[in-house]
């Protein structure tokens, strides 16, 4: 039996009884899984994770009571950091800057499979370690490149301001092309096309290029925002925001 302190709590809040009947009678043959609770009330679900401060969070947009991004935006106002699984029929521009803004880790659509909600829980724990010295450091990365983007005095709530964010961290994390992985990647995780990712980062991109003063442009991009001056690519804003971020850090 796994080392109860490298076992992942899970709370389980799901609108579907069937579903959550299911993975909770499953998780429990997994030695590194443990099960806080599952209940189908929001209110119950917050209950519970005072109670158990579980290391993973299962919430359902559409749970009785208290909805999921409700209980989730209550559990980061009590401080707490723990990974949080969304699960919602739903995932348009509103929904996407709600999660952006709670830091929700993964969003996962309705309907699902029986399987699929357990199986992304299995994994998750199998990784447990690794994913969250990962998580941990692309969450301060995401945060500076957020930083860096309210100087643009963009929209949050874009969905292009979502998915250039998104691009920025992916090519952090590996040196792949933005056509064959990076908008693929991008467009499985929000549910969308590659076509459209490629389509609202570059209007963003253009967005900030052209009515961005040249000396806000100038303070992240130094001479080249003259030069590239309303003619900037998608993969030349997002290496020339990972430039400066590395400048940042090697200046501490």
């Amino acid at each position: 039996m796994a080392d109860e302190k490298q076992k992942l709590r899970v709370l389980l809040a799901c609108a579907d009884s069937e579903l959550s009947r299911y993975v909770a009678r499953r998780l429990p043959e997994n030695g590194k899984i443990e099960l806080a609770g599952w209940t189908e009330d929001g209110a119950r679900a917050l209950e519970l994770y005072r109670d158990t401060r579980p290391g993973l969070v299962v919430l359902d947009t559409d749970l009785f009571h208290v909805d999921g991004l409700t209980v989730a935006s209550r559990i980061r106002e009590q401080g707490g950091k723990e990974t949080i699984l969304l699960l919602s029929a739903f995932q348009g521009a509103q929904v996407l800057a709600e999660c952006n803004v709670l830091s929700i880790d993964y969003m996962m659509r309705k309907p699902l499979k029986e399987d699929a909600l357990y199986d992304h829980i299995r994994l998750w724990a199998a990784g447990m370690e690794e994913r969250e010295k990962e998580l941990s450091e692309e969450t301060r990365f995401r945060k500076q490149v957020d930083q860096v983007f309210k100087a643009f005095d963009l929209r949050t709530d874009s969905k292009g301001y979502a998915y250039t964010v998104d691009a920025v961290c992916a090519c952090r994390r590996k040196n792949s092309g933005l056509t064959k992985e990076i908008y693929p990647a991008i467009a499985r995780k929000r549910d969308t096309t590659p076509a459209n990712v490629e389509r609202d980062i570059r209007y963003t991109v253009k967005k900030i290029w052209k009515d961005c003063e040249a000396s806000v442009l100038e303070r992240y991009f130094g001479e080249m925002a003259v030069r590239m001056r309303g003619r900037i690519s998608n993969g030349r804003f997002i290496k020339a925001i990972l430039d400066y971020l590395s400048r940042q850090d090697e200046e501490g």
